[in-house]
């Protein structure tokens, strides 16, 4: 980060902190003196942008034009740098910026807006959005696609917590209908039930009492076969002897 630069404690502390890089240095092995190979193969986009950001500050520079330097990091450290490095770091320079995230151009001076790299519009934010310029309309359309964007995370977690709550039922459900299991006689009301479902009340009363009529008549005729039987078997041995 220095390169040619003398080390200031003081100085370089306090650009670590306004690039939020503090975080990382901790988080690597050897700190401020590890090696991130050949044109920082170590590093990710966002902490290789935020060391062109830290060595850019620490010259000290009386003008600086930074490149978007705040896409190559997420919302959080986006934040930070737009107010840590830019805002306050570089509060008493001239600082050019260009950037995509216009949440962070309230806090300019001056807006220059580019329409195929030729100048359009410039002036302040409030003058641009009170009139009807292609700056205003882009904020509208933008402002209206977060709309979408939130309802439809807003929908997708809903739709998340219905889907969570219809598979607790499930298993509710599942949890309801698990069999039971009895030991003895079995009851008169599971076969009831049994024909009740199968058969319906009235057919199946119907078929229960053929039923037994048809077991009470083949319990007769079996007795009544046996006694003939017997009879027969009787009236022979005497006729044999």
């Amino acid at each position: 980060m220095l390169v040619i630069l003398k080390y200031n404690h003081k100085l370089f502390q306090r650009v670590i902190e306004a690039t939020a890089l503090d975080i990382d240095l901790d988080q690597l092995s050897q700190g401020v003196n590890t090696l991130v190979g050949d044109q920082g193969v170590m590093l990710s986009g966002g902490q290789k942008a935020r060391v062109n950001l830290a060595r850019a500050l620490y010259r000290n520079a009386d003008i600086y034009l930074l490149d978007d330097p705040l896409s190559a990091v997420d919302v959080k450290v986006s934040k930070h740098l737009s107010y840590r490095s830019i805002k306050d770091y570089l509060c008493d320079k001239i600082c050019i910026l260009v950037t995509h995230q216009i949440q962070f151009l309230q806090d300019a001076t001056k807006i220059i807006v580019l329409d195929q790299g030729k100048m359009i519009q410039m002036g302040t934010y409030n003058e641009l959005i009170s009139s009807s310029s292609s700056f205003a309309h882009l904020l509208e359309d933008i402002n209206q696609q977060e709309q979408q964007q939130n309802a439809a995370n807003i929908q997708q977690q809903q739709s998340i917590i219905s889907s969570t709550y219809s598979e607790k039922e499930d298993k509710d459900e599942v949890m309801n209908n698990i069999d039971t299991k009895q030991q003895g006689a079995i009851k008169w009301t599971v076969y009831t039930s049994y024909i009740k479902a199968g058969l319906g009340c009235i057919f199946g009363s119907f078929f229960i009492l053929l039923l037994l009529t048809a077991y009470q008549a083949t319990f007769m005729y079996s007795s009544w076969w046996i006694a003939t039987w017997s009879d027969d078997e009787s009236h022979r041995y005497r006729n044999f002897n």
